[in-house]
Formats: structure tokens, sequence, C-alpha cells
């Protein structure tokens, strides 16, 4: 219980540094963190592959929110292809990225079994983690505060329990799973995965 505590906490506080909007704090803050998660909480590279894409498949939504208008990070990357301008979110968004998705394997684990809470978190909380980013990082809303929550919301609602439900079944998982396992159908054939 110590650890997922330990990781929960991590996690925020690594978020309360990145967002300052400063990607030299967010990167020093990163390793420190990846230390310490290499050091006592991985246990096989599947863990740190998912870890690694998943994040990156994270701040690419945040790119794709950025283009769409849907919020301007403080420190967004632009890019120029051809006549094409696009924007990557920053790095110090990556930063939290890569430090959020190890969350879903430990403190976060119990939501891999039960999607429907981790797509009613993500709709309901999410948003406002986004909104007080916004305010820390000096980011704006491209939208009114309540589409850009609405949208926000409708994004995580699908990405929480997809990433907590990939990590689940694939057994990569460090923290508390769910006791029940997770009901599954494939082929019209129901199943049920326990740990």
């Amino acid at each position: 219980m110590k650890m997922l505590l330990v990781n929960a906490v991590l996690f925020q506080c690594i978020w309360l540094v990145a967002v300052q909007g400063d990607n030299r704090a967010a990167l020093l803050a990163l390793v420190l963190y990846w230390l310490v998660h290499l050091r006592w909480f991985f246990k096989d590279r599947k863990q740190i592959r998912f870890a690694v894409a998943a994040a990156l498949l994270g701040w690419l939504v945040d790119s794709v929110l950025a283009n769409l208008g849907v919020i301007k990070f403080n420190g967004q990357i632009g890019l120029a292809l051809n006549d094409l301008k696009l924007s990557l979110a920053p790095v110090w968004l990556l930063c939290i990225w890569l430090c959020f998705t190890p969350t879903l394997l430990i403190s976060l684990s119990w939501l891999g079994g039960r999607p429907l809470l981790a797509s009613l978190l993500g709709f309901l909380v999410v948003p406002f983690s986004y909104f007080g980013g916004a305010l820390l990082s000096h980011s704006t809303l491209g939208l009114s505060l309540e589409a850009t929550l609405l949208c926000i919301a409708c994004v995580w609602a699908i990405l929480l329990p997809a990433l907590s439900s990939f990590a689940a079944i694939h057994k990569l998982t460090i923290g508390v799973l769910p006791r029940s396992g997770l009901d599954l159908t494939f082929q019209g054939k129901r199943e049920k995965l326990q740990w």
C-alpha cells in the first residue's frame, strides 16, 4: 500500500513542477521520477514500453487538441510541413504524460477491470486537472470554458478506460487489481480473466 501512495504522491509532485511550464524543471523532475520507478516499481521491460508508448499516445492526443484549437498550451512546439502549420504539445506536457502512465500500472491499476468507472472518472475529474494546469502554465482555452471541458471530458472518457484496460489485460499492472477479475467477450465467447 505504501508503494501505491508513493507513486500517487510522486506523480502529483511532478505534475505541480511540470505544469509551471519550465521544460528544464519538468525534465529534471521526470528523470528523478523515472529513476525511482526503475529502481523500485518496474519489474520488466513490457511495463516500461507500455508507459512510454501510452505517454506518447497521450501527448499526441494533446497535440491534436492543440491543433484543433481546444487548448493552446504555453510552449507549444510549432511545425511547418509545406504550407501546413501544426503544433506539438510542449515538452513539459510530455513529461507529465511520462509520469502519469506509470500510475495506470501502480496507483490507478484498480481501474483496469472497471472500464465504466474509468470512463466516468476520465469524464468528470480529468477536465478539471486540465483547467488547473492551464491556469498554472499560462495556457489558454481555445473555446469557451464549458466547450473546452466537454471536449477534454469526452476524450478522457475513452482514453482512460482504454489505457487502463490495456494494461490490465496484458497483466502489466504492479498495484492493486480488482478482486473480481475482468470480464471480456472474445468472438462471442465470454471469459473472465483472474489475477
